[in-house]
């Protein structure tokens, strides 16, 4: 049975919890958070409130790493770094250099796994149209759509006030939520040769992020993609 450690216990984690707990295969035997009010979420597990105590001081296999965005790199190094398989929440990182940093990092410890979510793969519908892409049944594909419209109201920011700062989160709604759409075009048609966009802000949040993209992707294998997010 493998051990598990997670690292942060803000919203997502719920969903690694409850996924953790399902699984005959796996027991979560540590928690990491700096609100020990939190420690309520994990009655079973030990709880410690730096991260770097609980590698230390706990055998763990593999740890879910639920923290804001600019965290991702520095505790996912520390974990590799002891050997510790990481299971990350997306981004990989706030921002392509740092995101260099990790794939230099899983290249030194080929050992160790470093995997980042990316669950929308793994929905039926999408397996099933990967599937039909490549049989090439109904010839190449010659073009792409992904439209992401959600709401998010102002105290999605507010609340958590590191989702609206560039430094912190890397970006608005092309990292934290059309990254999956993003994500799922690629797959389908393959490497990006050129790409054209925009962003903005249409809502009146004073956030320093974007709450609106689009994009022009021409991909190397010839397909056009359009691509828009709100």
């Amino acid at each position: 049975m493998l051990k598990i450690g997670i690292i942060g216990l803000g919203d997502i984690s719920a969903i690694h919890l409850n996924t953790i707990e399902t699984n005959s295969n796996v027991k979560l035997v540590a928690a990491c958070d700096i609100d020990k009010a939190l420690q309520a979420k994990v009655p079973n597990a030990l709880f410690f409130t730096d991260f770097e105590d609980m590698l230390e001081e706990v055998e763990l296999d593999c740890v879910h790493i639920c923290l804001p965005h600019h965290l991702h790199v520095s505790v996912t190094a520390a974990c590799v770094e002891k050997g510790i398989h990481v299971l990350q929440e997306k981004p990989l990182s706030i921002n392509a250099k740092e995101g260099l940093k990790l794939i230099q990092l899983e290249q030194k410890n080929p050992d160790t796994k470093i995997c980042v979510c990316f669950q929308n793969r793994f929905n039926d519908t999408f397996q099933t149209l990967q599937q039909i892409v490549k049989s090439n049944k109904f010839g190449d594909i010659i073009g792409i759509k992904g439209i992401v419209t959600w709401f998010r109201p102002k105290s999605y920011y507010t609340d958590k006030a590191w989702r609206g700062k560039l430094d912190t989160a890397g970006g608005g709604v092309l990292i934290n939520q059309a990254i999956h759409t993003l994500d799922l075009i690629q797959l389908l048609c393959g490497p990006v040769d050129t790409l054209k966009g925009n962003v903005s802000q249409l809502l009146d949040y004073h956030i320093e992020v974007e709450d609106t993209a689009s994009a022009h992707i021409k991909f190397k294998n010839g397909a056009n993609g359009m691509f828009f997010c709100n």
